[in-house]
């Protein structure tokens, strides 16, 4: 038997979009992770994270009483790694095959950097959800479906390059090309179905724009 996709969410101090949507796949999820200050976007919505991990620096206290129910990890200030990657690797660990990032965005520009870095150290695996937009970093060599209807926006940024990219079923199509820093990826659409991207080496972040969260 097929085992089972455990899906994570991890909870940023960002900025949610789309009340509804957030707590509908949140509410799916098998596995919710509040980073630090995202417990306080849970607590709007009126959900109990599993697991709170931190330094809670950016957290209220009298919030933290209130999730006695969750799991809190608590991390010193001085260190390595963001709250966030902290909760990526520990939902990895709890055997998470795919995790999704809420919240990554709107906060702090050096916070927003490091949430798209960290889409290169987790490839196949993390993903950013924004407002309808999926960001997931491709590398090396790879074949992927783009799951976007007709006249649905995807974009292609090298990261930091990639070549032997080929697409089909898009409005603008690669053939065998390279892709530098620049923008030449930016906004392009699905023509047709299907569609899909090959890419023979290096790396690129595909943005794909959704209706909601799937």
């Amino acid at each position: 038997m097929k085992k089972k996709l455990i899906t994570a969410i991890v909870v940023c101090n960002g900025v949610l979009c789309d009340a509804e949507c957030v707590a509908q796949q949140i509410r799916r999820a098998d596995l919710v992770l509040a980073a630090d200050g995202g417990a306080r976007h849970l607590a709007a919505l009126g959900l109990i994270p599993d697991v709170i991990i931190g330094d809670m620096d950016s957290l209220d206290p009298d919030l933290l009483d209130r999730y006695s129910a969750a799991e809190v990890i608590r991390h010193p200030r001085r260190k390595d790694k963001t709250d966030t990657e902290l909760a990526v690797e520990l939902a990895q660990d709890r055997g998470a095959g795919r995790v999704l990032l809420l919240g990554a965005f709107g906060g702090r520009p050096d916070h927003v950097l490091g949430h798209i870095s960290l889409l290169s150290r987790f490839p196949g695996i993390l993903e950013i959800r924004e407002t309808g937009m999926r960001i997931r970093a491709l590398q090396g060599q790879i074949l992927t479906c783009i799951d976007v209807p007709p006249g649905g926006l995807v974009s292609l940024v090298p990261f930091p390059e990639a070549w032997g990219v080929t697409t089909r079923g898009l409005e603008f199509s690669l053939n065998s090309e390279s892709l530098t820093p620049g923008t030449r990826g930016i906004s392009n659409r699905v023509s047709g179905t299907p569609a899909w991207l090959r890419v023979e080496g290096g790396g690129l972040l595909l943005c794909s724009r959704e209706n909601g969260f799937d």
